[in-house]
């Protein structure tokens, strides 16, 4: 709590007006790039294993 007291007001007051208005920021409105990752990803792991199972087929 040492911390907490050598701060200065206006120190303390900058922090708090900080983290107030990076919940106050709008949207972009730009797509969601994770759910374009997360199909990419997959279907990555689908033709790999498709692939794979066709080599595995060939081979034997």
């Amino acid at each position: 709590m040492m911390e907490d007291d050598m701060m200065s007001p206006s120190a303390s007051a900058m922090m708090g007006s900080a983290s107030a208005s990076a919940s106050a920021l709008p949207s972009t409105g730009g797509p969601q790039v994770l759910p374009l990752l997360s199909v990419a990803a997959l279907a990555v792991m689908v033709g790999s294993g498709l692939v794979a199972a066709r080599l595995v087929r060939a081979n034997s």
